[in-house]
């Protein structure tokens, strides 16, 4: 499979790609809510749903990319310095959630997920890279 961060040109460090569009100020006057490169073309609706793609990222942590694999091709895990394979697991996501404050003061409105190896385990979607990961190279080094 390669490194799938590689192949789409992901941050390793942040689990992200670049953000295309803009959005508009609030006070501006416009059906649209974003614009691409300083201007809104004809194709609006493409703009729109790409703004809408990247405001889901932004609350996500992570590039929708790497969500949509991992959920469909599993991932592996970093417990107690050992890599787990969750590749070939059925039903491996026990839980998604958004963290509440009083759950986790440090990390108040993140998202995570968890598992159960052996307990409950949870990633942030955040840690892409340092906890969990799509490939095992990504988490060994």
């Amino acid at each position: 499979m390669g490194n799938p961060a590689k192949e789409f040109d992901i941050d390793l460090n942040t689990g992200k790609t670049k953000r295309f569009t803009n959005k508009f100020p609030e006070t501006t006057p416009t059906y649209y809510k974003y614009y691409l490169n300083g201007y809104h073309f004809e194709q609006g609706d493409f703009i729109e749903k790409l703004g809408q793609v990247e405001d889901i990222e932004e609350e996500l942590g992570i590039d929708i990319k790497i969500f949509i694999m991992a959920l469909l091709n599993g991932i592996y895990v970093k417990v107690d310095g050992k890599i787990i394979d969750f590749t070939n697991s059925v039903g491996w996501l026990w839980k998604f959630d958004k963290n509440d404050s009083w759950y986790d003061e440090e990390r108040p409105n993140e998202y995570y997920f968890a598992i159960i190896y052996r307990h409950v385990n949870e990633f942030y979607m955040k840690d892409y890279g340092k906890t969990w990961a799509l490939t095992k190279e990504e988490l060994e080094n």
